[in-house]
């Protein structure tokens, strides 16, 4: 934690202009990405996360699902909950649930379960675990299987991708007179109000607003348009 002083100190700066380390009001810290085996680990600044795709045979015409746990101190169950129960909703969506994970129609189908670990955290956690989610999911396979009864199948050679353009994330942290993109842990204690927006191009698939300030409708609009318009820098 830190003093009042201190977040006294942040907000005064960000008033004027200025972020501690430097960076522009909308400009993210250094992104990377790093695949060891079968999962990716993806950092936004000092927060890191790793993810991968587990597939299993499931009743039914197959699903994603996902789940996010801390590996790093600092937060209890609930807030681990609230952030695993935004992306299970949001991935799991019906409208990005890909099609070739029917194996049986209605009988059988590949359940996609995405697991997510944060490794670190200093700010932007939303971003850093949606980023991670789609590159997992982008490099996932699903082994192609051929219809052999009612609801029988067996496996056959070859291998498919995921057959959907995935979200990302993108986090706004306001404040009285504007607005960072990335905040950073320190930042995002110093500001009463986080808007976190999940989108591809201008479909917004789940929004967040995390704080005690008050956003008012008009400016709330405005923090969407400003997370629509930065979210293609993640999709690069």
């Amino acid at each position: 934690m830190i003093s009042k002083s201190e977040k006294a100190y942040v907000l005064s700066s960000l008033e004027l202009g200025q972020r501690l380390d430097g960076r522009g009001m909308e400009e993210y810290r250094a992104i990377k990405m790093e695949w060891i085996g079968e999962s990716v680990r993806v950092w936004i600044g000092g927060t890191s996360v790793v993810g991968r795709v587990r597939m299993e045979v499931e009743d039914g015409n197959g699903r994603v699902t996902s789940r996010v746990q801390w590996i790093c101190d600092g937060h209890g169950d609930e807030h681990e909950e609230e952030v695993s129960g935004m992306v299970d909703q949001t991935l799991g969506h019906g409208s990005l649930r890909p099609v070739n994970t029917v194996i049986v129609e209605d009988k059988k189908g590949w359940g996609v379960h995405v697991e997510l670990s944060v490794m670190s955290e200093d700010g932007n956690v939303y971003d850093a675990l949606f980023l991670c989610a789609r590159q997992a999911l982008k490099e996932a396979r699903i082994p192609l299987t051929r219809k052999t009864g009612h609801d029988e199948f067996e496996l056959v050679d070859g291998e498919s991708s995921l057959e959907v353009e995935w979200p990302v994330c993108v986090t706004v942290n306001v404040f009285s007179t504007g607005h960072v993109i990335d905040g950073t842990g320190i930042e995002e204690i110093s500001i009463s109000s986080r808007v976190v927006v999940v989108c591809l191009g201008s479909v917004v698939f789940g929004i967040r607003v995390i704080g005690d300030g008050l956003i008012e409708m008009d400016k709330l609009e405005k923090v969407i348009k400003i997370a629509i318009n930065q979210s293609k820098y993640l999709i690069k």
